[in-house]
């Protein structure tokens, strides 16, 4: 799964339905801004774990690091 496709996995998780293009249009700032928010703290969570030396433990700080980023451009 891409970074992308994480970020629209956890928001749509946090949502508890999937979240169509024109559902996300229409839905206001307000909504957009606390539903992102919630996704970013998940991953807050996650990067504050750290990470050791081992490659696979730096590969998935990287990738959260990158899944928070897509998610504040969502």
């Amino acid at each position: 799964m891409t970074p992308k496709e994480k970020a629209k996995d956890l928001l749509e998780k946090i949502n508890n339905a999937s979240i169509s293009n024109i559902e996300w249009n229409r839905c206001s700032e307000y909504g957009k801004n606390s539903l992102k928010r919630k996704a970013i703290i998940v991953c807050d969570e996650i990067l504050s774990l750290g990470y050791t030396k081992e490659v696979s433990s730096v590969r998935i700080y990287q990738y959260y690091s990158e899944v928070k980023i897509k998610i504040q451009h969502y």
